[in-house]
């Protein structure tokens, strides 16, 4: 039985480029079962399909045409994705990693069509979405993770204000002292977005630091009350952060 995370792997789909690459790492695990399809299916967010190549070569390995994969989700730019090998009829579960609020809410059942826009832009938008994490970094495995806890406070559930989220300096030294991005997981559902590391301006040894732009939008969906409680693990290569969510009734 595999963990889950050794089913995942990060990548980047490129509108204008067929390959869609294949990191080593899942390769090597994977590949006794791969190497007898020809095939594979990419199940999309809304449970659309598209039929892909598997091609599996000793130093080069993709799926084929990201083309046609970018036309059927409406990809017009270099977007994260991550795919989940689901193994029955060899397919892989697409999840796009979000950058824009509107983008966020269509993957949300029953979310308003209306969006605002955030204010807690640290950088342009157009600079944020070029910032590509480097798909063999993004590491799903929480052994060894950072772990903290908050409560929720007026300042977090107030969907009018922007509120970014303070790391520990411990959780900084453990792997985000030299990051400027990093993806936030629902450990919920299927949300992911990609968001900002900021440094304080006081500090000087580079170990206080904010999760800014895209942490607002992120948590003004889970719509979190006050005393409600949020449960962090940073995962040491400091790629991904994943965020549990417990009500306030379900607190001892």
């Amino acid at each position: 039985m595999h963990a889950r995370e050794e089913k995942m792997f990060h990548t980047v789909l490129y509108p204008d480029k067929p390959q869609i690459e294949i990191p080593a790492t899942f390769k090597k695990i994977w590949y006794k079962k791969l190497k007898t399809h020809e095939h594979a299916w990419l199940v999309h967010p809304d449970g659309e399909k598209t039929l892909v190549h598997l091609n599996l070569y000793k130093f080069d390995s993709y799926l084929s045409s990201g083309i046609i994969v970018s036309q059927n989700l409406n990809v017009n730019e270099p977007t994260e994705i991550i795919l989940e090998y689901e193994e029955a009829d060899n397919r892989f579960k697409v999840t796009v990693i979000k950058n824009e609020k509107d983008d966020i809410l269509k993957t949300i059942p029953n979310a308003g069509a209306a969006a605002e826009k955030s204010n807690a832009q640290a950088i342009t938008q157009s600079t944020f979405n070029s910032a590509i994490i480097n798909p063999h970094l993004l590491d799903f495995n929480f052994h060894g993770a950072y772990k903290w806890e908050k409560k929720v406070t007026k300042a977090n559930a107030c969907r009018k204000k922007n509120q970014p989220l303070y790391v520990p300096r411990d959780g900084v030294r453990h792997s985000l002292q030299h990051k400027e991005f990093i993806v936030v997981q629902c450990a919920h559902c299927q949300i992911l977005v990609k968001c900002k590391i900021s440094p304080a301006t006081r500090d000087d040894n580079n170990t206080e630091k904010y999760i800014t732009t895209g942490w607002n939008d992120f948590v003004k969906h889970k719509k979190p009350k006050v005393d409600d409680k949020m449960e962090f693990e940073l995962n040491q290569a400091g790629t991904v952060l994943r965020v549990k969510f417990v009500n306030n009734d379900t607190n001892n």
